[in-house]
């Protein structure tokens, strides 16, 4: 029995065999793929490094090249430096020394904190207190008599020359005194003065309001930055530009009422206070119509443009 299984074994491997053969599959054992494939990689890794060898020739060559061209050219290489020295018109030494002080200004400004705010005016009251110490001539009518009165009396030698205000023995506590309370007695007892006050204060008051009111406005109901709504206050400044712009027709309108007046037999170059109304007149028609213009048209569906415009008529007037 064993004998026979023996011969069956052996009878199955032959048929194993020879279908292999018969279909073409190669007869080496399993492990010789496995030794050629080594054989392939050995070889691969051989052919990189002999690659990596000469690309390293080649760039070592190259290299060696450029440094050559390199220097070449540095020894024709000429530095370029100013002609003239701090004379060259290039050199920022040479700028005028108001323009150098224009730049120091400029980029000071960027430095600047609120504190310059109050600086600035002061600065500028200042350079204005001095400005009229110096320029501006004295045109107080007490005080021009005082002073011709003593050219008098030093020119003819009469002593008895005397100015009103020289008439007035008032020490200095009384003169400060006196000059405290003229104002409230104008304001008191002056009904146009009186008028007048109250319709500046209301005018002023409505100003400062607008401080506060445009970039709620416009930041708000049109979205505008900080910027953009210092923007918005252009408005105010051309309108106020326009106002002034019409002093001259004021001025004539004021002459030909004073003509009117002296040949009615008025006094001689000389007129009515209430000659220098109808500039005031004027605004007293246009506050108001700038005031509802710019009050009804602050709807974020309104184009921008329209309330600045109601800001100028309010400006001019």
């Amino acid at each position: 029995m064993e004998h026979g299984l023996r011969d069956s074994e052996s009878s199955q491997t032959s048929e194993f065999s020879s279908s292999t053969s018969a279909k073409g599959a190669p007869t080496k054992l399993p492990f010789q793929p496995l030794q050629s494939l080594r054989h392939d990689q050995r070889t691969v890794a051989s052919t990189k490094k002999e690659n990596t060898a000469a690309a390293s020739d080649i760039t070592g060559y190259h290299q060696g090249a450029e440094e050559e061209n390199v220097g070449a050219v540095e020894d024709y290489r000429v530095d370029v430096g100013w002609e003239g020295g701090d004379a060259d018109p290039e050199n920022p030494r040479s700028m005028h020394r108001g323009r150098k002080w224009l730049i120091v200004i400029i980029l000071s400004w960027s430095s600047i904190n609120v504190r310059w705010t109050f600086y600035l005016l002061l600065i500028w009251a200042g350079a204005m207190l001095t400005s009229i110490f110096l320029f501006v001539p004295e045109t107080y009518h007490p005080v021009l008599l005082q002073k011709k009165a003593r050219r008098l009396r030093r020119e003819s030698g009469n002593e008895n020359l005397v100015a009103p205000m020289e008439r007035r023995h008032l020490s200095i506590p009384k003169t400060i005194l006196w000059s405290l309370i003229r104002p409230f007695q104008l304001l008191t007892l002056e009904p146009m003065c009186l008028l007048l006050c109250i319709f500046s204060a209301l005018l002023l008051g409505i100003l400062y309001l607008f401080f506060g009111t445009i970039p709620l406005v416009f930041g708000t109901n049109h979205g505008f930055n900080p910027w953009q709504n210092g923007l918005a206050f252009m408005g105010i400044l051309v309108g106020m530009v326009f106002g002034v712009a019409t002093g001259p027709f004021w001025d004539r309108n004021y002459q030909r009422l004073v003509e009117v007046y002296e040949l009615q037999g008025g006094e001689f170059s000389g007129g009515e206070p209430e000659f220098r109304l109808p500039p005031a007149i004027a605004g007293g028609v246009l506050v108001p119509i700038g005031l509802f213009w710019f009050a009804w048209t602050t709807y974020p569906s309104v184009h921008w443009i329209v309330p600045i415009m109601g800001s100028v008529v309010f400006a001019m007037g």
